[in-house]
């Protein structure tokens, strides 16, 4: 059995996470939204602000997924940190 397998299996797995973390966080930033507004009678603006924090929160984990899988190619070469 191929050893690449298991990890790549876990990097696809990962990768289509992020495919469900933007309409989730969006969803859940709406929803929030509305419902303060019918609590604070301000409607559509708290849900037009807590979806676009819902976008900016989907970014968010979209970019810690970056930083996390090129810290995981273990080849060395893409940080030089020798200041030269």
């Amino acid at each position: 059995m191929n050893e690449n397998k298991p990890r790549q299996y876990s990097q696809l797995a990962e990768a289509s996470i992020i495919g469900m973390v933007f309409p989730i966080a969006i969803a859940l930033g709406y929803g929030w939204g509305a419902w303060m507004d019918g609590i604070f009678g301000t409607k559509p603006w708290l849900s037009y602000i807590f979806a676009g924090l819902g976008v900016v929160a989907g970014f968010v984990n979209l970019f810690r997924f970056a930083l996390r899988s090129n810290g995981k190619t273990g080849n060395g070469s893409s940080s030089d940190r020798s200041g030269s």
